[in-house]
């Protein structure tokens, strides 16, 4: 039960932890550089997934 909830505590914490990390450098878009990083990671590896594999039906293929 208690790992329902852990995506959310990682993210919780390690948002916190990005943006102490930014304010201590100046960067206050820090978080958010991470954040976009990420989204755009999620997908290329998404397009990846679904659009670049064809798959050849294995019932109408010749005997």
């Amino acid at each position: 039960m208690g790992f329902s909830r852990l995506g959310l505590a990682l993210g919780y914490s390690g948002g916190g932890w990005l943006f102490d990390i930014g304010h201590r450098l100046h960067m206050p878009e820090l978080p958010w550089f991470m954040l976009g990083i990420i989204g755009l990671l999620t997908l290329a590896t998404l397009y990846w997934q679904f659009n670049l594999r064809k798959i050849a039906p294995a019932m109408l293929g010749e005997h």
